[in-house]
């Protein structure tokens, strides 16, 4: 399709055909588009706050918010994709599980990665490993 889709984008996630978006200060939450229609099928997250990252590993999408001047903590949210790109789903049903971490100077952010047995959150000076299946990590 040569239609152009009209965003704007900070970061985005692709896992074909899906594109997720995040608009840092421009926009607030996650836009969850797919490509091949070029139609935005959700956006959650839109009366809450602005995130500057993005990542997917195929399984779970995790969004990080944007620092600002004065907040004293910044979000990290996991959301199961599988749920984000099923129409079906109501939004207010998406399973999804948030963190908090303390966001130093408004100048840095955080960033939050997940792989398949962790989640992964550099912030400040440190980096944060949140082993979610324990049964999978082998020594």
């Amino acid at each position: 399709n040569a239609e152009p889709v009209k965003v704007k984008v900070w970061m985005l996630s692709f896992l074909y055909p899906y594109a997720f978006v995040v608009g840092g200060e421009d926009s607030n939450g996650v836009q969850v588009w797919d490509m091949v229609r070029c139609i935005q099928i959700r956006h959650i997250l839109q009366d809450e706050k602005p995130y500057h990252r993005v990542h997917t590993n195929g399984r779970f999408l995790t969004i990080s918010e944007y620092n600002r001047v004065g907040i004293d903590k910044c979000s990290v949210t996991v959301f199961d994709v599988l749920e984000l790109i099923e129409t079906k789903v109501d939004t207010k049903n998406l399973w999804k599980n948030s963190f908090d971490f303390p966001p130093g100077h408004y100048y840095i952010q955080i960033t939050a990665i997940t792989n398949t047995t962790s989640l992964i959150v550099s912030h400040t000076s440190h980096i944060a490993i949140l082993n979610f299946w324990k049964d999978r990590i082998s020594s």
